[in-house]
């Protein structure tokens, strides 16, 4: 016969400080609001990456999208637990 003892569940234990984090592909793609229509639009990590000229589909507006823009987008992914791959 074996003897079986339940060892109590510890209810009291510290809470783990590992994060979880999703590998995002550069290949992902990314909605941006055009300026000044506000017509949703999609462009890769990649592209974004380059710095380009961003030209709307709906209003043909063009603006260039900034340095300081792909920053702010890249520590917001970092922040939601987003891993960005090269």
């Amino acid at each position: 016969m074996l003897n079986f003892h339940e060892k109590p569940l510890d209810t009291q234990t510290e809470p783990s400080s590992a994060s979880v984090t999703t590998i995002l592909s550069a290949k992902t793609q990314v909605p941006l609001d055009c300026d000044h229509c506000g017509i949703e639009q999609n462009h890769t990590i990649e592209y974004l990456r380059q710095l380009p000229k961003l030209n709307c589909a709906h209003c043909e507006d063009e603006r260039t999208f900034s340095e300081f823009e792909l920053g702010i987008l890249e520590n917001a992914l970092k922040e939601m637990g987003f891993y960005l791959a090269s």
